[in-house]
């Protein structure tokens, strides 16, 4: 069985004195600089390595040459031991019995031809070979006759090793290019990793004329190398394998002397976003025409204008390493604001190609111009929710708003609420895709701090007002309708009470919905789901509907009017109430609530659809006042189709009746004030054809009463929980059709079962 590392209890004790941590004297952008790095304690292995396989039979006869990390001198404590034999078959069989018997994690190959030694390997294995290092004198002239060979090779090799090269980055990076891996990521075979670092430095060897001029980009691979080679080392020694977890990165960022693990942390990714971005550049520096190339050095950069003119009619990488080349130049005489403002405006639009948008971030262009975009590099996030670093969250969400713009349907049904957005919606959204997190990093409350840096720089760059206006609302705001519609009842009054002060309403509303969708997919893709899509979109249908509506005006006209609504008003207003009842009418109302100790006398209105609704108040609940109260509509001819019954504390009872009626209000109101004043009402007694419970809690039993809808049902069903001492809490009155349902809150000393007992004996139609 395999070890998890080639040395002993012994010497993991005297690795870990030997193990240093690489003093970084300068962390900038483009790189680091460190004064010691992982080579010496790689060549310390090497040696332990080399001592114990001198003490087996048949290491010199065997022939060996070292592949991979031992051969460049990156070997670390759990490093796979990569060989080629090229003596005698016997002589390596016997050693590779007793390397395998050790348990150490051996791999290694005998040449199918010893003339040619690439002939049936894999291309990366073929590089190897150029840095190869025979062990002993016999073999050092093979192995230098065999470098030459691959040296002397010709393009169609070279071209055919570049196209696999090409295709294991792809399949790797599809492997390994997780949103995980930005939280844990992988040393050595993620994006800009330790394999994508010794890619880049393979293809310079393959094609040293390319990069005569390319200092810059092998500095900084240099310097990664060792930085990601020494995490790698010490990560091996602590128990750790090639995905750097959690719980290791504090102990690493300890040993290493950063302030704190998000400081280490910040410093690795922005490493391996820079390797990532070179390793690629280096890859497309060779396998794009010499032509393209010149092309790409002929444009002339002096001025930021010449930066954005460039990427736009070439985003792909070449470019972006040319700006790259230039911007730092650029940025020293740093443009004006206004200038800068103009620029963004025109090129930093939501119709520009997808690619382009990509290459703005990844050529530090929108970094250089937005000094916050840097601050928030690397930054990762530690959480159950968040995946990415802030600096990619924010490119993911300005791509993903991207990919909906010219393909609405990836929204889902929250594709509707886009069917009316002009350029100025799509533009608050694009820039508040950039803005939304930028914050993040400065302590406190990133959302309204936020909102700040947009009131700040767009004023600063002369961006219009309205615009200015929207988009540090929807950065401020971000995050509530997600909680609104995940975590609150989006039924509640109380939920669009609180949406509405914070100011969500018309275009703000839709654009939120579709902006909650981009931040979420940009955050973590596994958190979107169709559950979540249908909760929002329900949200935003629900606050578009008319009793929502109607309930928002309300609360505009209180604001106007300076009236504070209580909580208990907002909570128990009933949906129906508020879509039917004129808005003034209930602000009216509440302001006669709030300062009388008498009943309100009696409202009778009828609406703009023509719908007669009756309102009824005493200040002192009573038993029976239900019961009244439908006795007295019954008596004056009408007939209930809607009813809201509500206790309002500390107000009283509060009722409202919607009636089908040929009176006309003033006939209603002087027909009920007579009945009121009557001593008796002739009744009538109706069946309903079915009681059933609905359900049951602390606060008391919900009976529903159906039948088909014909005079006297509410009256009797009301007479009976009268006579049956039942009080009723609240109460809703249906009618369609034919059809009547109503639907009783009670309470009272009844027991359930004998409660239903005695309503069916009263109530229940038996003629059927």
């Amino acid at each position: 069985m395999a070890k998890r590392t080639f040395l002993t209890q012994e010497e993991l004790k005297t690795a870990s004195s030997e193990v240093r941590a690489p003093q970084i004297q300068e962390f900038s952008e483009e790189g680091l600089s460190i004064s010691r790095t992982s080579k010496e304690f790689s060549l310390w292995l090497g040696d332990c390595l080399q001592k114990k396989f001198e003490q087996l039979d048949g290491w010199e006869e065997a022939e060996p040459v070292a592949l991979g990390s031992w051969a460049r001198d990156e070997l670390c404590p759990s490093s796979d031991i990569d060989l080629i034999f090229c003596g005698k078959n016997a002589a390596i069989k016997k050693l590779v019995d007793q390397i395998q018997e050790a348990g150490f994690r051996l791999r290694y190959r005998v040449p199918q031809n010893f003339s040619d030694w690439t002939e049936g390997v894999e291309p990366f294995d073929v590089l190897a070979i150029l840095q190869a290092r025979a062990f002993h004198w016999k073999t050092v002239e093979r192995l230098v006759q065999q470098q030459a060979r691959i040296e002397e090779k010709g393009a169609s090799f070279k071209t055919q090793l570049m196209k696999a090269m090409k295709s294991e980055r792809r399949e790797r990076i599809e492997r390994y290019n997780s949103i995980s891996n930005f939280l844990e990521p992988n040393i050595k075979y993620g994006p800009g990793g330790l394999r994508d670092l010794q890619q880049a430095l393979y293809v310079s060897q393959l094609y040293p004329d390319r990069f005569i001029d390319a200092e810059r980009a092998l500095k900084i691979i240099d310097e990664y190398k060792a930085f990601f080679l020494s995490i790698r080392q010490k990560l091996h020694l602590i128990g750790g394998a090639e995905v750097l977890t959690a719980n290791e990165q504090w102990e690493l960022a300890d040993w290493m002397g950063f302030e704190d693990h998000l400081t280490f942390m910040k410093a690795l990714q922005i490493g391996l976003a820079r390797v990532s971005f070179y390793a690629d550049w280096m890859v497309s520096q060779v396998t794009e025409s010499k032509k393209k190339n010149r092309t790409i050095q002929s444009f002339n950069m002096r001025k930021l204008s010449d930066v954005f003119s460039s990427l736009k009619s070439d985003p792909g990488i070449l470019m972006q390493a040319k700006v790259r080349e230039n911007i730092d130049g650029i940025f020293r005489a740093r443009p004006k604001s206004r200038a800068l403002g103009r620029l963004l405006n025109t090129y930093f639009k939501i119709s520009e190609d997808r690619k382009y948008l990509d290459a703005l971030f990844r050529s530090r262009t929108l970094e250089m111009c937005l000094p916050d975009l840097h601050r928030v590099s690397g930054l990762s996030q530690h959480d159950h929710y968040h995946r990415y670093t802030v600096d990619e969250h924010i490119r993911q969400a300005v791509l993903k708003l991207k990919s909906f713009y010219d393909r609405p349907q990836g929204l889902g049904k929250l594709r509707e609420f886009t069917r009316d957005f002009g350029s100025n919606d799509w533009k608050i959204l694009l820039w508040s895709s950039l803005y939304h997190d930028l914050a993040k990093g400065l302590g406190g409350d990133h959302s309204t701090q936020g909102e700040d840096l947009v009131k700040e720089h767009f004023t600063r760059m002369g961006l219009s007002l309205r615009i200015t206006v929207e988009v540090a609302w929807m950065v401020r705001n971000h995050l509530i309708l997600s909680t609104a519609a995940f975590r609150m009842n989006p039924q509640a009054p109380s939920t669009w009470k609180r949406l509405h002060e914070l100011g969500v309403r018309d275009q703000r509303l839709k654009r939120l919905a579709v902006f909650t969708a981009v931040d979420i997919q940009a955050t973590n893709p596994e958190a979107w789901s169709d559950w979540k899509q249908q909760l929002l979109y329900d949200l935003v249908k629900t606050m578009q509907q008319p009793h929502a509506q109607n309930f928002m005006s309300l609360l505009t006209l209180a604001e106007e009017q300076k009236v504070n609504l209580s909580q208990e008003f907002i909570r128990e207003m009933d949906p129906f109430v508020i879509a039917s009842v004129p808005v003034k009418v209930l602000l009216d109302d509440y302001r006669q609530l709030k300062k009388t100790k008498k009943d309100l006398p009696l409202r009778v209105l009828k609406n703009r659809k023509g719908e007669v609704w009756v309102r009824f108040h005493r200040i002192k609940d009573e038993a029976g006042l239900f019961y009244q109260f439908v006795q007295w509509l019954f008596a004056s001819g009408c007939r209930v189709q809607q009813s809201s019954v509500k206790t309002l504390k500390p107000y009283g009872v509060y009722d409202w009746f919607h009636l089908k009626t040929n009176l006309s209000t003033a006939q209603l109101i002087k027909r009920l004030e007579m009945i009121q004043n009557q001593e008796s009402i002739s009744e009538v007694k109706a069946f309903f054809e079915a009681i059933q419970l609905v359900s049951e809690d602390e606060t008391g039993v919900v009976l529903s009463f159906r039948g088909r809808d014909r005079k006297g049902l509410l009256i009797s069903a009301a007479r009976a929980l009268h006579e049956l001492e039942m009080e009723i809490t609240w109460a809703k009155v249906h009618t369609w059709g034919r059809q009547i349902e109503d639907i009783f809150s009670v309470q009272g000393r009844v027991e359930k079962k004998q409660l239903l007992v005695e309503l069916e004996q009263r109530l229940l139609d038996i003629r059927k």
